[in-house]
């Protein structure tokens, strides 16, 4: 059953999966912040083509890995972050 879309730091190590269930990375690191959503970053897959990453946003890479905008958070699960679009 999925919490909200809220990212926290247990969230870290989890799948980060897009709609069409490709797992594309997992979360690397979660900056909390007092007010607004959780600055949340991907490891992204080893697999993961450079034409996907740019589908994603994903196109700076910060030393925690590539940020993710938490409005492409569908849903937090126990095992996964689900993307919404």
């Amino acid at each position: 059953m999925p919490s909200e879309t809220s990212v926290t730091l247990s969230d870290r190590g989890k799948e980060v999966v897009t709609q069409d269930n490709e797992v594309v990375g997992e979360i690397a690191e979660v900056q909390e912040v007092e007010s607004g959503s959780n600055r949340v970053f991907v490891e992204p897959d080893s697999d993961l083509s450079q034409s996907a990453m740019s589908r994603l946003g994903w196109t700076d890479r910060h030393e925690e890995g590539y940020e993710l905008d938490p409005d492409r958070i569908g849903a937090v699960y126990e095992d996964q972050v689900r993307l919404e679009h």
